[in-house]
């Protein structure tokens, strides 16, 4: 805002960039807002997205047994797939919106990929030995928009010793292009204010202007000649802030993340037990060189605060002058991630004429699925201290973390209809805010005295869902969501310390909508 002849006057308008930009005070019961004031700030937001796939693929596959190639303990011979496949994909997206911006881009890529897989059998049918077989896989992939080619694989092993007990694990290395986060265009956005206190910060009105650092300080970041030449700077306000250009979008130098994963299981189908299916899967995921958008928030106290070298590089300045001119939050290859846990799933199928019920009353169906995760690690960039969010939700951890998820169901198809209905809990566990931890990455600074939402507890939402077939070809369908209404967790901003929350809550995990019913008809003629 500034004054143009006594008048108040956006500094969109006077540069240009949105001459529409009408100013209110907000804060003033003597600046009534205007009908023009109203409808320019509550536009509507508008976006078009359109994604487009072309997909040429074949594959030859067999077993080798006439040639020869099988285990002299196995029953079956060997099992292989060669696979060939070209994908075109082409990313469009434009459009405005109030209180948001979308990003604005046209691009494309394509990758020829060439895999082979094969799966022998070495051991069958003997004693201690029902099955003992070994997977593995091989993929490379030649992307347009890479100069190296990019290698994938999988080795599998999996052991029955007794029918209804199987053991099984994997070691896995995958990649992950990033498509979007290359093709989407870069965005700038001038006269956004960011912190630098190497920078003098101006005067305050009420006299308790803030130091500004001294060379020492700023060296990491900057030379002597620009510190110098920015002590008769005037363009930063009291608290330190100074305009610059935010960029931000995406970056056509992003290399693939690769992540190698692990994993140990069992499982578990007794014949005690008909109908029963438990499996317990131990998973050990490491990913590097992950997508990291640049959190530019942080980029001036890891780089000047905490001497996080990798941090400086986000803050732009003039050669001659020190000014900031641009503060880089575009993705790039900065990230690390290592989670662990144990996944938990069981499935029982239960006839009532096993509990002795003669009467054809149907069957009824039991399921559950748990994730408990015990790490789950993060690190921003190099040399930054990684911290674990398990257990946390909050202004770096983002969304909640809990230690445990799970969804369990019941179902009964009925024999008097062709059809039947089901009951489904879904539950997440409780979290804290990040900003109580004990890690100095995640606690708060001294001087954050503002109210923290301290705990969002475990939550419960129950579904209901039916399904019958009328006449032959048309099924209905009837679901449920939140069946009791729970409403989510309300955790603003305000007492998040900037959690992340955009929508007042985390609409991943709990019901935003309430109670949601759906009905559905299929017809097939």
């Amino acid at each position: 805002m500034r004054n143009v002849g006594g008048v108040p006057t956006c500094l969109s308008k006077i540069d240009g960039s949105d001459p529409t930009c009408l100013p209110v005070d907000a804060f003033s019961s003597n600046s009534p807002v205007s009908d023009a004031v109203y409808a320019w700030l509550s536009g509507v937001g508008t976006r078009r997205q359109q994604n487009d796939l072309q997909v040429i693929n074949g594959v030859v596959s067999g077993t080798l047994e006439d040639y020869g190639l099988k285990s002299p303990w196995a029953t079956n011979g060997i099992g292989f797939a060669i696979t060939g496949e070209y994908r075109k994909y082409r990313n469009q997206s434009a459009g405005y919106g109030a209180w948001s911006t979308f990003t604005t881009f046209d691009g494309q890529t394509s990758v020829k990929e060439l895999g082979g897989e094969i799966d022998i059998p070495l051991i069958e049918d003997r004693p201690f030995f029902k099955e003992l077989s070994v997977n593995g896989g091989y993929r490379i992939s030649d992307y347009n928009v890479y100069n190296n080619l990019i290698h994938s694989w999988k080795a599998e092993a999996s052991w029955a010793p007794i029918d209804g007990l199987r053991f099984r694990g994997s070691l896995n290395q995958a990649v992950r292009v990033g498509v979007l986060q290359r093709l989407e265009g870069e965005n700038r956005y001038p006269n956004t204010p960011m912190l630098d206190l190497c920078a003098p910060p101006r005067a305050s009105a009420d006299g308790k202007t803030i130091q500004r650092y001294s060379f020492d300080q700023c060296s990491i970041g900057m030379t002597r000649a620009q510190y110098d030449a920015l002590t008769s700077y005037a363009g930063c306000d009291s608290r330190g802030f100074c305009p610059t250009t935010l960029v931000n979008g995406g970056n056509s130098e992003l290399q693939p993340e690769r992540s190698r994963s692990k994993t140990l299981g069992v499982v578990f189908q007794p014949r005690f037990i008909p109908g029963l299916s438990a499996t317990v899967d131990w998973y050990d995921i490491d990913i590097r060189g992950a997508f990291e958008w640049t959190r530019i928030d942080m980029a001036f106290d890891q780089c000047y605060n905490n001497k996080v070298e990798f941090f400086c590089q986000f803050y732009k300045r003039d050669p001659q002058t020190g000014r900031l001119l641009v503060a880089d939050a575009r993705y790039n290859n900065s990230g690390y991630t290592a989670t662990r846990g144990i996944d938990f799933g069981a499935n029982y199928a239960l006839d009532p004429k096993r509990l002795g019920i003669d009467e054809d009353i149907g069957t009824f169906g039991l399921n559950f699925n748990g994730t408990l995760t015990t790490k789950y690690e993060r690190q921003f960039a190099p040399g930054n201290t990684p911290w674990s969010c398990v257990g946390y939700f909050g202004f770096t951890c983002r969304d909640p973390m809990p230690r445990w998820r799970h969804v369990a169901g019941f179902n009964w198809q009925l024999p008097w209809v062709k059809g039947g209905f089901g009951v489904t809990w879904r539950y997440t566990g409780p979290t804290t805010n990040s900003k109580l931890s004990t890690n100095p990455v995640l606690a708060a600074k001294p001087g954050e005295t503002y109210p923290l939402l301290q705990r969002i507890p475990g939550y419960s939402y129950f579904d209901f869902a039916a399904n019958v077939t009328l006449v032959k070809g048309v099924d209905v369908r009837f679901n449920v969501q939140n069946l009791f209404d729970k409403d989510p967790p309300l955790v603003g901003d305000a007492a998040t310390a900037w959690s992340g929350a955009y929508f007042n809550t985390f609409p991943t995990y709990y019901a935003v909508r309430g109670r949601t019913l759906r009905v559905g008809v299929s017809a097939r003629f």
